[in-house]
């Protein structure tokens, strides 16, 4: 039997690698390495979510502080 809800929960280290072929597969002109990934889920893991639904990851969001007008650009590392 298929189970048609969808629902989301945090991230898990577990989860990076799913992500990140979403990521390679939605975002294909705006990629974005798996270790920059890693990073924004370790500096900021209360920003990092999963769409589940089926037993499987459908999608992700991330999200994480910055500093105003300073957008930090896509596929760099944070550092703190």
């Amino acid at each position: 039997m298929i189970n048609n809800e969808f629902t989301w929960r945090p991230m898990a280290v577990a989860d990076l690698e799913m992500v990140s072929q979403i990521a390679c597969q939605i975002h294909a002109a705006l990629p974005e390495r798996a270790e920059v990934l890693a990073e924004k889920f370790r500096l900021f893991p209360q920003g990092c979510f999963i769409f589940q639904g089926d037993g499987k990851i459908v999608g992700y969001a991330i999200a994480h502080p910055w500093t105003r007008q300073a957008i930090p650009p896509l596929d760099s590392f944070l550092g703190e």
